[in-house]
């Protein structure tokens, strides 16, 4: 499986002032969704190791939520975390308010959000397409459930 097979028409990618904004799944295929669909495609491929490609605007959350972003950031491809072990590393206990920013992710597949996982190692939900979508994103990265 590649990410064209479960993403097949690619993502909108949202830009402000230079600054990625906001990723969502394509409804259709167009120039620009395909130039940054293949680089993640590349991404996941192997080819490249992180996207020093796109700035990302972390403006739009909450400070919790943008600690919380930039600590997903961190997360090696395959690195898979509790959302009580991201809370810790965040510095709270608040481990409802973690979930809930992870789930507001503005930018889902590379704020890897997907390797977050339930304290009981159960997959959990996704905003991009639920559980499936997540597991196939994990498989990508050599993780099964």
């Amino acid at each position: 499986m590649n990410l064209r097979e479960i993403f097949p028409n690619g993502f909108e990618f949202v830009f402000d002032n230079g600054k990625l904004v906001n990723l969502h799944p394509a409804k259709t295929s167009n120039v620009d969704s395909e130039f940054h669909t293949k680089n993640l495609e590349r991404y996941y491929s192997n080819e490249i190791d992180s996207f020093p490609m796109y700035e990302i605007d972390f403006e739009s959350g909450t400070e919790l939520q943008q600690h919380v972003w930039n600590e997903l950031m961190k997360l090696r491809k395959g690195e898979i975390i509790s959302y009580e072990e991201l809370a810790k590393r965040v510095g709270t206990k608040a481990v409802r308010a973690v979930a809930t920013a992870v789930g507001k992710n503005p930018i889902p597949v590379i704020i890897p959000c997907h390797r977050i996982v339930r304290k009981d190692g159960s997959i959990g939900k996704y905003s991009m397409g639920g559980s499936e979508i997540k597991k196939a994103l994990l498989a990508l990265e050599g993780v099964t459930f």
